[in-house]
């Protein structure tokens, strides 16, 4: 089954997107279905956040929350992130400020 996971910086829920992706057992049946299949992950435009499709990973299993009975983790393998999230560097806009550089030198800026 073709999915999209919703996840957005700060959530409420404990996504490891490299690992895990966190929901409410209200949407199991219908992750169940995604399991061997792979899913788009997206940050939606919720709390005022661009909509971006990123990633794309493996459902691999479904596992309980041992601390929340209310909440299930995806098992994800094989999450591959876009490669303009991978070529950005890991360095702050404040970094570059403090430097006194160029954003556009330091690829925080895309062209």
């Amino acid at each position: 089954m073709k999915a999209v996971f919703d996840t957005k910086p700060g959530s409420a829920y404990d996504d490891d997107l490299l690992r895990h992706y966190q929901f409410p057992k209200r949407y199991l049946s219908i992750v169940k279905q995604t399991v061997g299949d792979w899913v788009v992950l997206r940050r939606p435009r919720a709390d005022g956040g661009n909509l971006a499709y990123f990633a794309v990973a493996r459902v691999v299993a479904l596992d309980p929350d041992p601390v929340d009975p209310t909440l299930t983790f995806a098992r994800l393998i094989s999450a591959r992130l876009s490669s303009a999230i991978k070529s950005t560097k890991r360095r702050s806009q404040r970094d570059c400020e403090l430097a006194a550089c160029d954003p556009r030198q330091q690829g925080l800026v895309r062209e």
